[in-house]
Formats: C-alpha cells, sequence, structure tokens
C-alpha cells in the first residue's frame, strides 16, 4: 500500500538523484573549477540528507498507517461489541415484556374462564337437584324420555362450555409458541385472534369493537409477534377506558390496501394522549399507567416488532377526542 502511494514521487526522486550524482561525478572527473567542485559536493551533501529525510518520512508513515490500521480494526471490535451488548438488551426487554404479559394472560385466562366455569357449575347443580327432587319419573317410558332428553341437553351444554375453556388455552398456548419463521397470513386473522382473546375483558366493560376490513391480503408475517403488538394496542385502550370512565368506549379497527402496503388502523374515543407525552409512548420503560399496572414496555416492544421485524412503520396520532395507532406492514413477493 505504502509503495503504491509513494510510487509516483518516488520515480522523481529516484531520476532527480541519479541525474544530481552523474553530474556530480562528471565534475569532479572533468572539472577543474574548484567553484564548481565545492557546489556540486554541496549538492550531493543535500541529496544525501534530503534521501535521509525521504527515509525517515517513508518510516513515519509507515507507522502512521500501522497505527490507523490498528485502530480500525480496534474500532470494528468495539462496533461488534456494542451491537452484541445492543442484541442482549433487546433480548432482555423482550423476556421482561413477555413476563409481563403472561401474568396479563393468565388474568385474561381467568376472566375468559370465569363465566363458562359457572354455567358449567349451575348446570351440574341442575342436574344434581333434579335427581334429588325426583322430578322426573322414571318408572314410565314418557318420564324417562323426558328426562333422557333433559340431560343429553344439559351434557351437550356442558360439552360446549368445555370446548370453550379448551379453545380459550390453544389461543393462549399458540400465542406463546415461537414463531421464528414467516408464514402467510391475512391481517385480518391476526386481529380477530387478538381481539378474542381480550373478549371477555371487553365486553365485561361493554367495550365495543368494530371492524372494518377493505384489506383481505395476506402478507408473510411473525403471527404470534403481530398478535402480541394488537394485544398491547387494544389492552392500553381498555385499560385508558377504564381509568377514564370512558362513556360508550369504542375501539375501531380498519384494514386497507395501498400501493405496495397494507394499513392497520386503530382508533378509540378515550380522549386521546396528552401532546406533553404522546412523542415518548414508543420509549422504553415509558408509560402512562402506575407502576402497579404498566411496564412501559408495551408499546417498545411493538415499535421493534413491526419496524425491525417486519420492515413497516407504527406511529400514533390525536383526532378530535380519539387515538388512532397507524400500522404499515410492506408486502414481500409471496
Amino acid at each position: 500500500m505504502i509503495r503504491i502511494l509513494l510510487s509516483p514521487f518516488h520515480r522523481i526522486k529516484i531520476a532527480h538523484i541519479f541525474a544530481s550524482n552523474i553530474l556530480f561525478i562528471s565534475a569532479l572527473f572533468f572539472t577543474q573549477d574548484t567553484t564548481a567542485i565545492y557546489i556540486q559536493m554541496i549538492v550531493g551533501i543535500l541529496i544525501i540528507f534530503h534521501d535521509i529525510d525521504d527515509k525517515y518520512i517513508k518510516k513515519s508513515l509507515e507507522r502512521t498507517i500501522n497505527k490507523l490500521q490498528e485502530q480500525e480494526q480496534n474500532l470494528e471490535k468495539k462496533i461488534e461489541e456494542e451491537l452484541q451488548k445492543n442484541e442482549e438488551y433487546q433480548k432482555k426487554l423482550f423476556e421482561q415484556q413477555r413476563m409481563a404479559q403472561m401474568g396479563e394472560m393468565i388474568s385474561m385466562i381467568a376472566h375468559q374462564w370465569r363465566q363458562p366455569l359457572g354455567a358449567i357449575s349451575a348446570t351440574s347443580i341442575d342436574l344434581s337437584m333434579k335427581l334429588e327432587l325426583e322430578v322426573f319419573d322414571i318408572d314410565n317410558l314418557d318420564g324417562r324420555k323426558e328426562a333422557s332428553a333433559y340431560f343429553k341437553k344439559s351434557l351437550k351444554q356442558i360439552d360446549t362450555l368445555v370446548q370453550s375453556l379448551t379453545t380459550t388455552i390453544d389461543d393462549f398456548k399458540n400465542f406463546y409458541k415461537p414463531n421464528k419463521t414467516k408464514e402467510l397470513l391475512s391481517v385480518n386473522k391476526a386481529l380477530e385472534i387478538a381481539s378474542s382473546i381480550l373478549s371477555a375483558n371487553l365486553n365485561s366493560n361493554r367495550v365495543k369493537v368494530k371492524f372494518e376490513y377493505l384489506s383481505s391480503d395476506e402478507l408473510f408475517i411473525h403471527t404470534n409477534e403481530l398478535m402480541q403488538v394488537f394485544l398491547s394496542i387494544l389492552q392500553n385502550a381498555l385499560d385508558n377506558f377504564i381509568a377514564k370512565k370512558i362513556q360508550n368506549p369504542t375501539i375501531k379497527i380498519k384494514t386497507f390496501d395501498t400501493q405496495g402496503a397494507i394499513f392497520v388502523e386503530i382508533c378509540d374515543n378515550g380522549g386521546g394522549i396528552d401532546e406533553d407525552v404522546i412523542n415518548k409512548i414508543f420509549d422504553p420503560y415509558f408509560s402512562t399507567k402506575d407502576e402497579k399496572n404498566g411496564t412501559g414496555l408495551g408499546l417498545y416492544m411493538s415499535k421493534i416488532i413491526i419496524e425491525e421485524h417486519h420492515d413497516g412503520k407504527i406511529w400514533v396520532e390525536n383526532t378530535e377526542g380519539s387515538v388512532c395507532f397507524m400500522i404499515e406492514l410492506k408486502r414481500e413477493d409471496k
């Protein structure tokens, strides 16, 4: 590298030294003029010192280049270390968020199970009471038929309720299943699954959810991660409704297509987000909830999932007493 950088200079220098030395030698052998000889000697000495200085510059450049190369290697190593630290930091944040969500999920399961378990219990007690009170006359054929029909109907209700409990468990189990590869799925389907997981809490708080699906295209997505984003936004809206005691709480979910992308719009009439903090809601550990009910990681992780894992965009806007989360998901070649 040094030879290439200095080669033009050295060509000129070598030519100059060669010519000067020829003149100097010629002056020594063919010139009787003492002054000329002295002048040539001085020129020769200057050339020698200049050549020595040139060697010093060359060595200095070599040392400088070696030092720069060493600094470059150190810098690359530091960058690699910092990237690894950042990756580990994000993994820890993901784990913290998952643990927080797991607690919320257990609460949701309990809430979802409360009604069907109560119904199963009520049906079981009803059957027991009818047997105890001998409501059905099993001594005659009509009584036995009536008892059989009633018990079959009640057992069918219990079976339906058990299936509901099983479906709830499957939904939550699939949500926490590792989802390393993308799968081709409609965004509408992921939205429906997320809203169904929260349905019991939404219904018990009289929250209306309105869907407007203007897009039916499928995308390659990390389904569980995208569901996590939708759940986080919906749960925040629900918590806000409860905290502010909003009358007629409503969430509007809309999907629509643009050239090269699918948009998801989730709006609620919860009064919007304070303009002083709206630009901070995607920051890690920032939360408008109290410390007991919020970790400040949900929306931060949502931003990472959308922007880094799906190469999309997510942002939030206040619109006339409502807040809207906008998500842009780019299409990929199928």
